[in-house]
């Protein structure tokens, strides 16, 4: 990640989860008392490009909704932070600020 507290911002804000721990360089974010769900860092350097097809690493990952509210919220919160929302057949796609799909769909 390019820059931890700009992708913490956004999964705070998306997913509406907390921050539970951060240094300067990254973060561990979680719903409830859990110690992270997810966790982001900018440790491969400040310029790491952001993410495009064919490179190596994380290029999506799947968060699965048990309430289509919840679904709907978070899809309309990446709007609102004018991120780009493709509507597929069976999922929605959201891209982070570091080029990283995540696959958002209801159970």
């Amino acid at each position: 990640m390019a820059n931890s507290k700009a992708s913490s911002q956004f999964y705070a804000t998306v997913f509406s989860v907390d921050e539970k721990f951060a240094v300067p360089t990254a973060s561990w974010l979680a719903s409830g008392d859990y110690h992270h769900h997810i966790a982001v860092n900018e440790w491969s350097g400040p310029h790491q490009s952001k993410r495009s097809s064919g490179m190596h690493g994380l290029a999506y990952f799947q968060v699965q909704f048990h309430k289509e509210a919840a679904l709907s919220s978070a899809i309309s919160k990446a709007k609102t932070m004018g991120v780009e929302v493709q509507v597929l057949d069976s999922y929605t796609i959201v891209t982070d600020p570091d080029g990283v799909e995540i696959h958002l769909m209801l159970l």
